[in-house]
């Protein structure tokens, strides 16, 4: 009777841990993002937007960073939630100085509580 007992606790203690653990202990983040366009041209001196769109849903605290840029070659925007799929736009700006080309870059959005990111690719082409 006593060793049924204890078993029931260690089954509740792990199904509690289970519930309770932090997502980043399980490995994958629990959202993937995808951009729009894949290939983005931008003239010199010019600015165009990008899409970018999280499922299923947005972690409450999203960070979110461009890799892959060359100088002279500036970001911004933010949230902007739209049901139903969660999307924001990022506005990239061209300096005149840019050499033309083609870009390979990476947004990477983070999940703020848990550390967990997703990525995803797109060409950045100056004209």
């Amino acid at each position: 009777m006593i060793a049924a007992a204890v078993i029931g606790i260690i089954v509740v203690a792990a199904a509690v841990y289970l519930v309770l653990r932090k997502p980043s202990e399980g490995g994958a983040p629990s959202f993937t993002i995808s951009v729009s366009p894949k290939a983005l041209s931008v003239p010199h001196g010019g600015s165009e937007n990008l899409t970018i769109i999280i499922q299923p849903q947005v972690p409450s605290r999203l960070g979110y960073e461009v890799e892959g840029l060359p100088a002279g070659v500036q970001y911004s925007g933010g949230p902007i939630l739209a049901p139903p799929f969660r999307t924001f736009v990022l506005t990239f700006t061209v300096a005149e100085n840019v050499q033309a080309g083609s870009y390979p870059a990476t947004v990477v959005c983070e999940n703020m509580d848990s550390g967990l990111r997703a990525s995803d690719n797109f060409t950045l082409i100056v004209t």
